[in-house]
């Protein structure tokens, strides 16, 4: 019976630590969220003060009021970009998706319009939820409605090209630059990062231009 029990111990633990890293990653993101969700509310409500405390602290570290305008107008429009080139557009996507899987009559088209919503955030290519759920659409259901059910989900997918102009809207840095912040920034700090990587990375950029044109090589 000891040597039964000792067996089963040894093959549940690599799945229970598995299980208990993943469930410990999940909190750590729902509080990453939370907090991201926390400090927009309190920039929101005092964002007319936190602009101004931003000139203040940028006019004393640059030394110029010109040069700190330039870097607040910078991050705003970059955070203005992120709202409606990542979360805006993954709300759109995730909502006429969600249409569709509720004209099709999927039963699970609340989980599915979530994990899209989720998918539009983290810059994971819509069709990697498409397709298996088309799939299974062609299989259960008519060859009419399914067809015009592709065709949706082909229209609702193209929106990831206005990605890229939404995030560059009002911005004079490359798009790699952009991208690259999104992505880092998601990565290492989950929601909150896909705002701070790329302000970071912008403000860097400028900064760095400035830099070599007033010194040279």
């Amino acid at each position: 019976m000891a040597s039964v029990r000792r067996q089963w111990s040894h093959l549940l633990s690599g799945p229970l630590a598995w299980l208990a890293t993943f469930a410990g990653g999940l909190a750590v993101g729902e509080l990453s969220f939370v907090l991201s969700f926390a400090i927009a509310a309190i920039l929101i409500l005092y964002g007319r003060d936190a602009a101004i405390f931003a000139r203040c602290l940028l006019t004393r570290v640059t030394g110029s009021n010109e040069r700190a305008e330039q870097l607040v107008t910078l991050t705003a429009a970059t955070i203005r970009g992120m709202g409606l080139g990542v979360v805006g557009v993954a709300l759109v996507q995730s909502s006429l998706l969600d249409l569709g899987f509720f004209a099709i009559g999927i039963q699970a088209a609340g989980p599915l319009t979530l994990v899209a919503l989720i998918l539009g955030i983290m810059q994971v290519p819509q069709i990697l939820l498409m397709l298996p759920v088309v799939g299974y659409v062609f299989l259960y259901e008519a060859t009419q409605p399914a067809v015009i059910f592709l065709i949706w989900n082909i229209v609702v997918g193209l929106g990831d090209n206005n990605r890229p102009l939404m995030l560059r809207r009002g911005l004079n840095v490359p798009m790699p630059v952009i991208l690259t912040g999104v992505i880092g920034g998601m990565i290492v700090d989950g929601p909150l990062g896909l705002f701070v990587g790329p302000v970071l990375l912008a403000v860097s950029y400028v900064m760095l231009l400035e830099w070599l044109q007033q010194h040279p090589v």
